[in-house]
């Protein structure tokens, strides 16, 4: 394991990325209404690292007993001290809105830069209903539970090797029982759900059943226990406008289309439950060649949102092997930590002991106590796998 410190910022090999988030089509052109964004106070939760021009740049957390490399996005609390050396400018995007320069050589606070005193507050929100754990099997990717924010959403699942056309299912819950309320045929794994059939309503649930044609059994999940079934639903018309509003607000600050989507991906659609527009958007970035350790490790936590365990797993793999490419210790931390509780919910404890341990070494080397103190109580309750 690579455990990396300070070194010079190197560009990451853009072709990395998992296969099993495919889809990119956006079935409804979404136009976000032209509402009156909050004043700037009201723009962002917490401040980030920006962009750096010269030198490496060094963040220290205020929790924490050592430097280490911040990544392009890092959110930012406003006690975290920044070292800058001589010859290099950073420019931080504070809470207000406003980016600001720092090109003090001095190590200082955040806090000194940018006005208010937000904090990181981080939630993976990992489900407790897991499947996509067999890539023979066709499990939908999304909508998968969550929200949406269109009548006619874009439906997408994972390829299945040797399969040359998938049968899709739409279903409405009906008090006990899924009404199947519209059922085609497709070769892609990327579906729009038309118009021109019944509208889904605003507060209903609903769920996508795939199989490849012909082979009912490949479907991943055909339980008719309601409890079983990932679902989803439309958001209403209020909650519709405070989002639209939201993402007005995001989108006007005109930053470039990574950080746009890491912050709203944060700070707006777990707000929300807009899991499966996050990974779309995510996995926009990678199919583009942008992708980063921050966006493969916000994919690998969608995953985990909506209970996707192949994706989650793969996008915390190569969020790990791009972090220790950039010598981003922070990102490569938290997605070996976030990997390590994914084997541990899934139920491989061999591995989740192998990349929680990793964890705790990676934790202890960035001088964060804290967080080695929690991942040595996870590690506690890790039992062995019985068949190893």
């Amino acid at each position: 394991m690579k455990i990396s410190t300070f070194a010079p910022y190197k560009k990451a090999n853009q072709k990395i990325y998992p296969r099993s988030l495919t889809f990119l089509v956006l079935c409804t052109s979404f136009a976000v209404a032209l509402l009156s964004p909050p004043a700037k106070a009201d723009r962002l939760r917490v401040n980030r690292f920006h962009r750096v021009t010269g030198g490496p740049v060094y963040l220290q957390r205020r929790n924490r007993r050592r430097y280490s490399r911040p990544s392009l996005n890092t959110e930012l609390n406003s006690e975290d001290f920044l070292y800058v050396p001589a010859g290099t400018s950073v420019q931080l995007l504070c809470n207000d809105g406003n980016t600001r320069r720092w090109t003090s050589t001095d190590p200082d606070n955040v806090g000194s830069i940018c006005p208010g005193q937000p904090r990181i507050y981080r939630d993976t929100g990992a489900t407790a209903q897991w499947g996509a754990s067999d890539a023979a099997q066709a499990y939908v990717i999304g909508p998968r539970t969550g929200q949406v924010m269109t009548a006619t959403p874009t439906l997408s699942w994972n390829a299945v090797e040797g399969a040359q056309q998938y049968e899709v299912t739409l279903q409405k819950r009906a008090g006990n029982r899924w009404e199947p309320i519209w059922t085609t045929t497709s070769i892609s794994t990327v579906l729009c759900y038309p118009n021109d059939q019944p509208a889904l309503e605003p507060g209903k649930e609903y769920t996508v059943q795939v199989s490849v044609a012909d082979e009912p059994d490949s479907a991943e999940n055909s339980a008719e226990i309601l409890a079983e079934r990932p679902v989803f639903s439309l958001v209403g018309e209020d909650e519709q406008q405070a989002i639209e509003s939201a993402i007005a607000n995001i989108q006007e600050l005109e930053t470039d289309p990574v950080t746009e989507t890491v912050i709203l991906t944060q700070e707006v659609y777990p707000q929300y439950k807009l899991f499966a527009r996050g990974m779309r958007e995510l996995s926009a970035l990678v199919a583009s060649g942008q992708a980063t350790a921050q966006v493969h490790r916000l994919l690998g936590d969608y995953a985990a949102r909506t209970g996707l365990a192949l994706p989650a797993e793969e996008n915390y793999l190569v969020a790990i092997a791009l972090a220790g490419t950039t010598e981003e210790l922070e990102e490569q931390t938290l997605a070996t930590f976030a990997l390590g509780k994914t084997y541990r919910s899934i139920g491989q404890p061999d591995k989740a002991k192998t990349y929680l341990q990793q964890a705790e070494q990676l934790a202890e080397s960035l001088g964060d106590d804290d967080l080695v103190a929690s991942i040595l109580d996870l590690l506690e309750d890790v039992q062995p796998d019985e068949d190893s």
